[in-house]
């Protein structure tokens, strides 16, 4: 801070003060969208890089010429005033002269022109005053223009934040795309590989499930010779609708059971009717008897159907 003159008349004194020194923040300007706001910071803080170390050179000028003049004028005015005591003491204590001698006149002139040194060596005090009030506003200018530098400094990089924490999201979330993509196209491809499963055993693949549709499972036991297959036929779309063409096959599993799955809506048929065939290489066998049937209701837990093959 430049130091602050208070009561400067003669006499006062003000010591010299030292320059301050305020190095320029640089904010350096990073690519992508904030590129522009941080170049431009960039460039108010070179300005400010080269005006502050001037405005702190005529600052520490002015404070101390200031300064000089102060002691100059302050070395004055004392010698001023003690001048001017000692011609009035010396007045007081001389002896009366006559009239006509012209002494008191000269004594009177000798104190006017005193008066007059001291209130000029006041107004010089004045204006020294007024200087320094200068270089004071000057160090506020030089304050006020690194702080507006530091706040769109701090801006700038809130704006650059708010900028890399977008991107951030955005990032994360197509990730997050990209795994439930990766997920439904892995869901995909394990259904394909069931499904030609099941197509290469010469089961029936599995039909979508329907809300509330119960999964049955239809096993019947029979002991084939090679060539021969169960399928069952029956009143389901998935039955074939009693169509041998359109029939579900079976496939062998341990203990002579031949099994498979489909699923029903029981909103849509609650009472199932089937029959087993036997498939031979020439040949088709039904099972002897009533039809087999069951029936259904929504949400139930999964259903088995189990009977031996009636010859």
């Amino acid at each position: 801070m430049l130091v602050r003159h208070a009561n400067a008349r003669a006499g006062a004194r003000a010591s010299p003060r030292r320059p301050s020194q305020r190095p320029a923040r640089v904010v350096l300007a990073r690519s992508g969208p904030d590129s522009k706001l941080t170049s431009e910071v960039a460039e108010t803080n070179g300005v400010a890089k080269d005006l502050l170390p001037k405005l702190d050179s005529e600052a520490a000028k002015s404070s101390t010429e200031g300064n000089q003049l102060m002691r100059w004028a302050s070395d004055l005015g004392s010698k001023a005033q003690q001048a001017l005591a000692g011609l009035q003491k010396s007045i007081q204590n001389s002896p009366e002269a006559p009239a006509d001698s012209g002494a008191k006149p000269a004594a009177a002139a000798a104190e006017a022109d005193i008066s007059a040194t001291i209130t000029k060596l006041e107004q010089a005090t004045a204006a020294i005053r007024d200087s320094a009030a200068v270089a004071d506003a000057l160090e506020a200018g030089a304050a006020l223009l690194e702080k507006a530098e530091a706040e769109a400094a701090k801006e700038a990089a809130a704006v650059i934040a708010a900028v890399e924490g977008a991107a951030a999201e955005a990032v994360a979330a197509a990730s997050e795309a990209a795994s439930e993509i990766i997920a439904a196209a892995e869901t995909a491809a394990e259904g394909a590989v069931a499904a030609a499963a099941a197509e290469a055993k010469g089961e029936a693949p599995a039909a979508p499930a329907a809300a509330g549709a119960v999964k049955v499972e239809i096993a019947v036991k029979r002991e084939t010779q090679p060539g021969q297959d169960v399928w069952v036929v029956g009143s389901l779309p998935a039955l074939g609708e009693w169509s041998l063409d359109a029939a579900l096959p079976l496939a062998w599993t341990e203990g002579h059971v031949w099994r498979a799955t489909i699923e029903v809506d029981p909103s849509e048929t609650a009472h199932i009717e089937y029959k087993a065939v036997l498939k031979c290489p020439d040949s088709v066998i039904w099972e002897g008897g009533d039809n087999k049937t069951a029936d259904l209701a929504a949400g139930s837990e999964p259903v088995e159907l189990f009977h031996e093959f009636s010859d």
